[in-house]
């Protein structure tokens, strides 16, 4: 089911993490779904099934998800133009600078240290939610 308002397609095999990010961001964006997928191959599955306008706003991605990780998705998506202006990035435990390198060549626009205290769930929450003020404005 795709969701009738904006929304975040998280990638992420994590549970813990799946409920701080959600906490985290729709504490600060009620308006904004989060749509969650626990493997890469039915995240891209569902992304490919989506008509153009109900891609979502933001792609945020597991480094290593089971299944289909980030790069093996983003490297699928690259190659099919309707994906090019949607929003993505990859968190990860290990930010490895080559691995940033990958990512932006990809086509990523953010990559994320995963938080590990509370209060940085928080920041990382206000950075994706960043992207949804901007377009709000029309910037």
């Amino acid at each position: 089911m795709v969701p009738l308002k904006r929304y975040v397609l998280l990638g992420e095999d994590d549970e813990d993490d799946v409920a701080f990010f959600k906490e985290a961001f729709t504490s600060r964006y009620p308006h904004v779904d989060i749509l969650h997928f626990d493997n890469g191959r039915e995240l891209f599955d569902f992304l490919t099934s989506c008509s153009s306008d109900s891609l979502p706003d933001f792609l945020l991605l597991d480094n290593l998800m089971p299944m289909m990780s980030a790069v093996d998705i983003l490297r699928a998506l690259e190659k099919q133009c309707r994906f090019e202006k949607m929003v993505k990035a990859v968190w990860s435990t290990l930010a490895l600078p080559q691995d940033q390198e990958q990512f932006t060549e990809l086509g990523c626009s953010y990559y994320f240290d995963k938080p590990v205290a509370k209060k940085d769930w928080y920041s990382l929450a206000s950075a994706v939610g960043f992207h949804f003020e901007l377009t709000a404005t029309g910037s």
